[in-house]
C-alpha cells in the first residue's frame, strides 16, 4: 500500500485537496465534479455542517445558517449560523473532513501525512485553529506551509523554472475576496518571503460585483426586479440571486478565453451580451490598484528587474488577461500564466520541505491574538509560543487592539467583508447573514510600542460660515472638499486648499432646502454625492458637482434626523432620528429598504458603518450603542452599555474592530466590536459634555468635541490626551479628518469652523 501525501489549501471561497499517491504525479480532488471545494458551510439542524455544493444549496432555502467564507473568521472562537453558536474550529474541521473523506476514496486508505497552507503573515494561534481542525478531522501528521512559498515551490519544481541563489520570483495573488502580493527570495536556507502586503477589498468577487452593476445600469427600468435581486424577499428570489451571481463569474472566467459572452438575468428576464473590452474598462480601476501594491512590495523588498526570476499569477481572478498586461508593461517581464491557477498553492505544499506545528486546543479556541511576522524561510523551525492574550484585565494601553501597521509593516491583510446587499461570493451569498456574526479584530504583535506620530496641531484656518451654529462637517473623500451643516438650515461646501491661512473667510457654496437645522452631513464614497438630515425630519441628496438637490426629500421620520451615513459602495444611506429608529435607504430609488430598525428607548444621536459594510453602529440618548445587521434589520448582540449619559457620537476605526462613543457623561469609551464590550476604563479629560467623535485614519488618534469649548486629541493605545487641548468660544460639536489624517476640522455654537494641521505645519 504505497503512502499518500495530501496538500490543503484552504481559501477564502473555496479549497483545494491534491494527493499525491507514492511516486505518482499530484493529482487535484474532484468535489462535485469540480477541483474547487466551496469553503461556505451550513449549519442544518441537528449536528451536521454542509460544506461545498451541498452547503450552497441549502442556503438557497435558509441563508440565515450559511456562513461562505469561514476562514474571514479565523480569529473568532465561535461564529453564529442561523440560532446555532458554532465553533469556529468546527467549521473548519467540516471543509477538510470533506477533502479528507475524498482523499480517503480515492487512496483506498487514510492519508499518511498532510500539508496545510496559509498566509504568510499567519502566525502560531491562527496555525494553531488549523491544526486543532486537523486533529478533529483525524489526520495525524500535520505540516504547515506559506501559500506564497508554495507557489514558488510550484514554480520551481513543477514549471522547472530556476530561481538563482539570491533572485526573487513574485508571486501575484488575485483570489476571489483578496489581492495578496509576495516576493519570494532564494536563500541559503530555502525560499524566503521578503516583503508581502495586500488589499482586502480587491479580488474576483468585486470584479463580479462590477460586472453585475455595469449590467444593472442597462437594465435600469427594472427597478423592482432589481430590488428583489438585492434583497430577495422569498426563496425563489433566493436562488435568482444566486444564479445571477454564478453566472456573472463564469461569464468573467469566459472573457478570459473569448472576446465576447452573454450574461443571463433572472427577474428582469433578459440575457445581456458582454465584451472583453467592456471587463477590463471595468477591471482597470481595481487592477491598477494591485499593479502599484506590487511595484511598492517589489520595492521594499529590494528586488530589481534583473534579479526577478518571474511573476507568477495564482488565484483564480488572476485570468484576467489585463492583470498580465499591466504587469508586463509596467516590470519588463512576462508573467507565468497557467491554466488552472486555483491550484498552484495545494500542490505546491507537496514540493517544499514543510515545517511541523502541534496542534493546540488552546490556540485553536483563545481570542484573537497577534499574527506572528512572515516566516523566515522555508524549511523553518517550529514557531513561538502563542503571542500573549491581548484582552486581560489590565490598563487601558494594553487592552485596546492596535491598528494596522504603517506602510513598510509586513502584515497579513484584513479580511474582506462580506459583499453587502449586491455583492455576493462564489455562488452568491445569502441575502441574510447570522444575525449574531461576530467580527475579526486584527491585532498586530508589538504594535502599541510603536511611538505616536503626530504633533500637536496648528490653527491653519477659521473661517465663519453664516449659518448661525455648525453642527456637523464632512471631509469628502478627495481630502480637499469640505461640508458643513449649519442651524440655518444650509449645506455648505468649500475646497479646503484654498482657505488655508484664511481667518474670518466667506461662507462657501450654500446648498438650500432644508426648513429647520442641519444635524448631519456625509459624502458617498465617490465624493459625488453629499446626503444631509433636518431637523425637519427630513434627509437631502445633493449633487456635490452642481451643487443641486437629488429628488425628492427623504421622508419617513416623526421628528429630527440627527445624522446620515453611507455604507462603503455608496449604495445605501443610514439615517438616525429622534423617533427612536434607524432607517435604511435605497441611494439611486431614494426609497427606504425594509423597516425601520428599533431598539433604542430614546432619540438615536448618530449612526456610523462599518468599514467593512453589512453593519452599523448607534448612539442612543437611552445611555447605549447598538450593533444592525443591515440586511434583515436586526439588532446583533445586546446593547452596549456602559456610559451615564445620553451617547451623542460614534465612529468606527478604520479596520472596523475598534467603536469609539461619545457622550455627556464627559466620557469618551472605546469598545471591541468583536466582543461587543467596553475596551479599559472611560477615557476622561473633558469638563462637559462630549458631542463629537472621530478617528484619525491610521487609528492611532481620536479626535473629541465638546460642551467645554475644546476639541482633545486622544493616544487610543493608552487613552492619554496628546498636546493640548484645542480651545474655542463656545461648545464644539463636531469634528472630523481628512483622508490623510493631516488636517482636522471643527465647527459648533460660534459659528467657526476650524481647520487644524494635525503633522505640526502653518
Amino acid at each position: 500500500m504505497s503512502p499518500a501525501r495530501l496538500g490543503v489549501d484552504f481559501g477564502t471561497s473555496n479549497t483545494v485537496g491534491v494527493l499525491r499517491r507514492g511516486d505518482a504525479s499530484p493529482a487535484p480532488l474532484l468535489f462535485d465534479a469540480t477541483p474547487l471545494l466551496a469553503s461556505g458551510t451550513f449549519a442544518a439542524p441537528g449536528p451536521d455542517l454542509l460544506t461545498g455544493a451541498d452547503a450552497v444549496r441549502a442556503a438557497a432555502g435558509h441563508p440565515e445558517g450559511y456562513e461562505p467564507h469561514p476562514k474571514r473568521h479565523i480569529d473568532e472562537a465561535t461564529i453564529w449560523l442561523g440560532e446555532q453558536e458554532i465553533p469556529m474550529v468546527d467549521l473548519v474541521a467540516a471543509v477538510l473532513g470533506r477533502v479528507d473523506a475524498e482523499a480517503r476514496r480515492v487512496a483506498g486508505h487514510p492519508v499518511a501525512a498532510v500539508t496545510l497552507t496559509h498566509p504568510a503573515a499567519w502566525g502560531a494561534v491562527r496555525m494553531g485553529v488549523l491544526g486543532e481542525a486537523a486533529r478533529r478531522v483525524g489526520w495525524p501528521t500535520v505540516s504547515f506551509v506559506s501559500e506564497p512559498v508554495a507557489a514558488a515551490a510550484y514554480f520551481a519544481e513543477v514549471l522547472n523554472r530556476e530561481i538563482r541563489p539570491g533572485w526573487s520570483l513574485v508571486v501575484y495573488d488575485l483570489g476571489a475576496g483578496t489581492f495578496d502580493v509576495s516576493v519570494v527570495r532564494r536563500a541559503a536556507g530555502g525560499l524566503e518571503v521578503a516583503a508581502a502586503d495586500g488589499l482586502a477589498d480587491v479580488g474576483g468577487l468585486d470584479l463580479d460585483c462590477a460586472v453585475i452593476d455595469h449590467v444593472r445600469s442597462m437594465t435600469a427600468n427594472a427597478t423592482d426586479a432589481w430590488g428583489r435581486l438585492d434583497w430577495p424577499q422569498t426563496p425563489a428570489d433566493v436562488r435568482a440571486r444566486l444564479e445571477l451571481w454564478e453566472d456573472a463569474r463564469a461569464c468573467k472566467e469566459q472573457l478570459s478565453r473569448h472576446a465576447s459572452t452573454t450574461l443571463h438575468v433572472p427577474l428582469v428576464d433578459v440575457d445581456r451580451i458582454l465584451t472583453r473590452d467592456e471587463l477590463e474598462k471595468l477591471a482597470r480601476p481595481l487592477l491598477e490598484r494591485t499593479l502599484q501594491l506590487t511595484l511598492s512590495t517589489m520595492r521594499r523588498a529590494r528586488v530589481s528587474r534583473e534579479a526577478t526570476a518571474g511573476v507568477f499569477l495564482v488565484g483564480g481572478a488572476s485570468r484576467i488577461p489585463l492583470a498580465a498586461t499591466l504587469l508586463h508593461r509596467s516590470l519588463g517581464i512576462v508573467p507565468t500564466v497557467i491554466d488552472q491557477p486555483e491550484l498552484v498553492v495545494a500542490e505546491g505544499s507537496l514540493c517544499v520541505q514543510p515545517r511541523p506545528v502541534p496542534p493546540s486546543p488552546a490556540m485553536a479556541a483563545g481570542p484573537p491574538t497577534a499574527p506572528a511576522p512572515v516566516p523566515p524561510t522555508a524549511p523553518m523551525p517550529a514557531p513561538a509560543a502563542p503571542a500573549a492574550d491581548p484582552w486581560p484585565s489590565a490598563p487601558l494601553g494594553s487592552l485596546v487592539p492596535p491598528p494596522p501597521a504603517p506602510d513598510g509593516a509586513t502584515v497579513a491583510p484584513r479580511p474582506a467583508a462580506e459583499p453587502p446587499p449586491g455583492r455576493a461570493g462564489r455562488g452568491g451569498p445569502p441575502a441574510k447573514r447570522p444575525h449574531r456574526r461576530r467580527w475579526l479584530v486584527p491585532v498586530l504583535a508589538g504594535l502599541a510600542l510603536i511611538p505616536l506620530l503626530i504633533a500637536i496641531p496648528a490653527a491653519i484656518a477659521i473661517f465663519r460660515p453664516d449659518a448661525g451654529g455648525i453642527n456637523a462637517v464632512a471631509f469628502g473623500p478627495d481630502g480637499t472638499t469640505l461640508a458643513a451643516g449649519g442651524e440655518d438650515g444650509t449645506v455648505q461646501l468649500w475646497d479646503v486648499d484654498s482657505l488655508r491661512g484664511a481667518d474670518g473667510g466667506e461662507a462657501g457654496e450654500s446648498m438650500t432646502g432644508h426648513t429647520e437645522a442641519v444635524m448631519g452631513v456625509a459624502f458617498r464614497p465617490d465624493g459625488k454625492i453629499l446626503a444631509s438630515a433636518g431637523a425637519d425630519g427630513t434627509v437631502r441628496l445633493w449633487n456635490v458637482p452642481d451643487k443641486k438637490q437629488i429628488g425628492e426629500a427623504l421622508t419617513g421620520h416623526r421628528g429630527a434626523v440627527t445624522s446620515v451615513a453611507f455604507d462603503p459602495d455608496g449604495r445605501f444611506l443610514a439615517s438616525a432620528g429622534a423617533d427612536q429608529t434607524v432607517r435604511l435607504w435605497n441611494v439611486t430609488t431614494q426609497e427606504q429598504v425594509g423597516k425601520p430598525m428599533t431598539g433604542h428607548r430614546g432619540a438615536v444621536n448618530s449612526v456610523a458603518f462599518a468599514p467593512e459594510g453589512g453593519y452599523m453602529a448607534s448612539a442612543g440618548a437611552d445611555h447605549t450603542v447598538r450593533l444592525w445587521d443591515m440586511v434583515n434589520g436586526r439588532q446583533v448582540g445586546e446593547a452596549m452599555t456602559g456610559h451615564s449619559d445620553a451617547v451623542e457620537s460614534v465612529a468606527y476605526r478604520a479596520d472596523g474592530a475598534v467603536l469609539a462613543s461619545a457622550s455627556a457623561d464627559h466620557t469618551v469609551r472605546l469598545w471591541d466590536v468583536a466582543g461587543q464590550r467596553a475596551i479599559g476604563e472611560p477615557i476622561t479629560g473633558h469638563t462637559d459634555a462630549v458631542k463629537g467623535v472621530a478617528f484619525r485614519p491610521d487609528g492611532r488618534t481620536l479626535a473629541s468635541a465638546s460642551d467645554d469649548h475644546t476639541v482633545r486629541l486622544w493616544d487610543t493605545t493608552d487613552g492619554r490626551q496628546v498636546g493640548e487641548s484645542l480651545t474655542g468660544t463656545k461648545p464644539i460639536v463636531t469634528v472630523a479628518f481628512s483622508k490623510d489624517g493631516n488636517t482636522l476640522a471643527s465647527g459648533g455654537g460660534d459659528n467657526e469652523v476650524r481647520l487644524w494641521d494635525t503633522t505640526g505645519g502653518s
